[in-house]
């Protein structure tokens, strides 16, 4: 059985509050990048899916990245959140999802190239998988 390997990260954005979201960062072992007064994501590094797996450590409960991060952003900044990933040469599965600061998103996945390549070709193409 192939093991899912697969990878993340945001974009850079402006937050409201710089202390706050290093302090919410650090809870959820996130790394921290920082370029031009703006901060970027990476997953904790030993996530078990190389993606932003977010739990809380008191109930283990589920947290939304979108969600978690759309509380710090700045009026005018925007979150793009990618994540790829393969089980070996079988499938490779991808999305990305922007946020801003009220919370309102905006999702695509890789999957959605078969329906755009009907609505173009007139025909769906067989899948890239397996």
């Amino acid at each position: 059985m192939a093991n899912y390997t697969g990878i993340a990260r945001t974009n850079y954005f402006k937050v409201k509050d710089k202390a706050a979201f290093r302090s919410w960062a650090k809870k959820f072992d996130l790394e921290i990048l920082k370029k031009s007064g703006k901060f970027a994501l990476l997953p904790e590094e030993h996530s078990d899916t190389g993606g932003f797996d977010l739990r809380d450590p008191r109930t283990d409960e589920d947290f939304d990245i979108c969600e978690e991060i759309a509380r710090h952003l700045a009026d005018d900044s925007i979150a793009v959140i990618m994540s790829a990933g393969h089980e070996k040469h079988r499938y490779i599965y991808g999305w990305a999802e922007a946020v801003n600061h009220m919370g309102e998103r905006v999702q695509i996945t890789l999957d959605e190239i078969y329906q755009a390549a009907k609505e173009k070709f007139g025909k769906l193409p067989s899948r890239a998988e397996y």
